[in-house]
């Protein structure tokens, strides 16, 4: 293991950490599909009884994931 890699790894997780703790917080199929259609992929709304998110908690979802994906493509 070298110390380079830890040091990524790290960084790795502090950028992917939001939304992880976004999800995490939330009914967690709701939050992933959500976080699903926030990369081009949707699966359509949960099962009953799951509910899908609110709007304003899925646009806070989509906010961060559109975050992520920018900090790591830079």
């Amino acid at each position: 293991m070298q110390t380079n890699d830890i040091r990524q790894a790290r960084e790795a997780w502090n950028r992917i950490f939001p939304v992880i703790d976004a999800i995490m917080q939330q009914p967690f199929v709701s939050a992933v599909k959500a976080v699903l259609g926030a990369v081009a992929l949707p699966v359509g709304v949960p099962r009953a009884p799951v509910a899908p998110l609110d709007p304003a908690t899925t646009a806070r979802i989509a906010d961060l994931v559109a975050e992520e994906r920018r900090l790591f493509a830079s």
